[in-house]
């Protein structure tokens, strides 16, 4: 469940991945509890106005916050996502990241394409 709400696409398969239609975060935190080992993590990537509630959901859940990695989508912008990692153990540390995807001439920043070069034969540079 990516966004909460908004303008719905045509296709109805876009609608269930992106959207809480069917599933919302209550819900996934919800199963996520039940289905982890004692080790396990889950991992969501979110617009960062949803960071608050993605947090307060888990911890409804008894899922405690390990790591923090925003998403910044170009120098001198405001980050616009969040990728939040939660386990079943509170660790009382988070850690905590950024990354910022291109530069002010909008090209890939280095970082991120060290990121994501294994998962792409020919990197769009």
């Amino acid at each position: 469940p990516f966004f909460k709400q908004g303008i719905y696409p045509l296709q109805n398969q876009r609608i269930i991945s992106r959207h809480e239609k069917t599933l919302n975060l209550n819900e996934l935190f919800f199963s996520a509890r039940k289905l982890l080992s004692n080790n396990g993590t889950i991992s969501l990537i979110l617009p960062s106005d949803r960071a608050t509630e993605c947090m307060e959901e888990a911890l409804n859940q008894n899922l405690y916050l390990s790591h923090i990695n925003i998403i910044i989508p170009k120098e001198q912008l405001k980050p616009n996502r969040h990728i939040l990692s939660f386990s079943k153990t509170n660790k009382n540390l988070i850690e905590f990241s950024h990354i910022t995807l291109r530069s002010k001439n909008n090209l890939y920043t280095n970082e991120f394409k060290e990121l994501v070069k294994e998962y792409y034969l020919d990197f769009p540079y």
